[in-house]
């Protein structure tokens, strides 16, 4: 996220039905210490390692329910309400599944600010209220547990996008008795107000759903930031307590703030059954209430049923040096990998040395905890890391690459078959292009009739799933280039040798032919390879390992794909 219901009594029907009031707390009241270990989960499902995410941003996927489309801000516009809900999700599941997905990761559905200076609140990150749901995606937390329960029984496990560190513009400034939005950051800070209670009355407001949270303690000023906008974003105390665009930052550092965004995200949890969280600017955070926060959301789960839940943040940092301490002992699962994103970007769109891709996975290994959590069963960070080209944040990578479709399907074709989860943004199907903002349209079309991309994500998603290493074997490098060229991977199982699959990318606009790959290291002299894909849509056949190597040919922008022969 970049930017920025009355449910009512309805609400707290379900809430009661199902036994999870959310108990109000103070900002005073006493924390319990970091959960140390837990106890192990037995190894049931899912494993993260085997899925396939689509992430959709809720308002722009389709319109299932128009009755609950609203007044405020509904129109065409990039920041205006376009009417998606999770009706318009279950109405397409087939859709989305005939893709490959097995898990979707969903924008934040909690009560936003509908409306803030003419831009509406359509992507979910401005909460007005944790404890409710917004009416423009459902009516009540029953029609969203009954929306998980109806993913689930199509085989696909359900992410739900959260907010921790701050909430919608519910807030301003007052300094010198003249109101103030965006204030630059005073490490001295400055004195808050609601704007509710500024501006009582005014339609703007009203309309704006700027209301004062009901629960507590978000309904107190001291459970907030006064310092102001941040204006240098990776110098602390900063970046963690000044106010992110604007946005009103949270006090996580607070024992009863830490304790109640604990509580109702536990509840989110009981009451709709969902699978793991997706979590919003981490590195905005206390870093401390990670150390809180992830153990008890594991104990609770296990509290529940034996599900391995996971928890994933955005740390907006390029590096894995940058992110590993969101990973570490009972923090986070993993994180979205922005190096990744980097390197795909920089090898695919702008035809950089493919040796970017070696650092990323190479430093991978160095960084990301390499073994599971302690108080549970789940997978390394390593192997969790959730791997993109495209999301909400950025341009489309059809921008980046000037338009070329080869280049997104050359690096579709790395998504799908690298180490970690690969992840797909709503619409990258349709090769659609623009920034952070003009790339959040509405789904092109549910008919992918004739979709070449489509149908090329079907195929390697099938890849996947069809081969145990391209799911959860590690990567080794086999070779790379320091410009345009060759890329080759093995993808390993450890003790599972026979199951090695060998991936051979060419990032470059030409046919590579005659290309040696070295491979003594995982196939003997002699051995057989089956080609098992090639992006022509024409297997070559098999091949054999000679002087240790295999030699091939490689397509423009082409992959080619060879796995052990039994």
């Amino acid at each position: 996220m970049r930017l920025v219901d009355k449910v009512g009594m309805m609400v707290w029907m379900a809430v009661v039905l199902l036994g999870c009031a959310f108990q109000q707390k103070t900002a005073n009241t006493p924390s319990s210490p970091p959960i140390e270990d837990g106890e192990p989960r037995l190894g049931v499902g899912p494993d993260w390692r085997d899925q396939i995410i689509y992430f959709i941003m809720v308002d722009r996927f389709v319109d299932g329910n128009p009755a609950n489309n609203g007044s405020v801000a509904v129109g065409s516009g990039d920041n205006q309400w376009h009417g998606g809900d999770l009706k318009g999700i279950q109405d397409t599941i087939t859709y989305i599944t005939n893709l490959g997905a097995t898990a979707i990761w969903i924008t934040p559905i909690v009560m936003n600010v509908w409306e803030d200076g003419g831009n509406a609140g359509y992507h979910g990150y401005w909460a007005q209220d944790f404890t409710k749901i917004d009416p423009h995606f459902a009516s009540t937390v029953t029609e969203y547990s009954n929306f998980v329960a109806s993913m689930h029984a199509a085989g696909v496990l359900v992410i739900q996008d959260i907010v921790v560190n701050h909430m919608g513009n519910i807030l301003l400034y007052k300094i010198g008795g003249t109101a103030s939005w965006t204030p630059p950051y005073n490490s001295s800070g400055y004195q808050r107000v609601w704007v509710e209670d500024e501006y009582s009355g005014q339609a703007w407001v009203t309309t704006g759903n700027r209301k004062k949270p009901s629960t507590a303690p978000f309904n107190s000023l001291s459970s907030f930031h006064n310092y102001g906008e941040i204006a240098n974003w990776d110098t602390y105390p900063e970046t963690a307590v000044g106010d992110f665009v604007g946005l009103d930052d949270l006090k996580t550092e607070d024992p009863g703030v830490r304790d109640a965004l604990i509580e109702v995200y536990k509840n989110w949890i009981t009451w709709a059954g969902i699978d793991g969280y997706r979590i919003d600017t981490v590195k905005h955070v206390n870093e401390d209430f990670w150390d809180y926060f992830s153990p008890s959301l594991r104990k609770h789960v296990l509290s529940l049923t034996n599900k391995n839940f996971i928890q994933f943040g955005e740390a907006y940092i390029g590096s894995h040096s940058g992110t590993a301490k969101y990973v570490q002992n009972n923090r986070l699962d993993s994180v979205l990998n922005f190096q990744f994103y980097y390197a795909c970007r920089d090898v695919f769109a702008s035809g950089q040395a493919t040796s970017k891709l070696s650092l990323e996975i190479n430093e991978r290994k160095q960084y990301l905890r390499s073994t599971p959590i302690n108080d549970g069963a789940q997978e390394s960070a390593q192997n969790l890391a959730v791997n993109f080209i495209d999301n909400h944040d950025v341009d489309r990578f059809m921008t980046s690459a000037g338009g070329n479709i080869n280049k997104l399907h050359a690096a579709l074709s790395y998504l799908l078959t690298a180490w970690g989860i690969p992840c797909i943004y709503y619409n990258t199907e349709w090769a659609v292009s623009g920034n952070a903002d003009t790339g959040r349209k509405n789904l092109v079309s549910t008919n992918p009739t004739g979709n070449t991309t489509y149908a090329l994500i079907r195929t390697l998603s099938q890849l996947r799933k069809e081969h145990l290493a391209l799911r959860r074997g590690e990567a080794f490098v086999l070779k790379d280039s320091s410009s345009a060229g060759i890329f080759a991977f093995v993808r390993r199982v450890s003790g599972q040798a026979s199951e090695d699959v060998f991936v051979i990318l060419n990032s470059s606009g030409n046919l590579l032919s005659g290309v040696s790959i070295p491979v003594s290291s995982y196939a003997n002299e002699g051995q057989v390879l089956t080609n098992i894909y090639h992006s022509s849509g024409t297997l070559t056949g098999n091949i054999s390992v000679s002087g240790g190597n295999i030699t091939i040919s490689v397509p423009a922008y082409g992959m080619v794909v060879y796995k052990k022969k039994p």
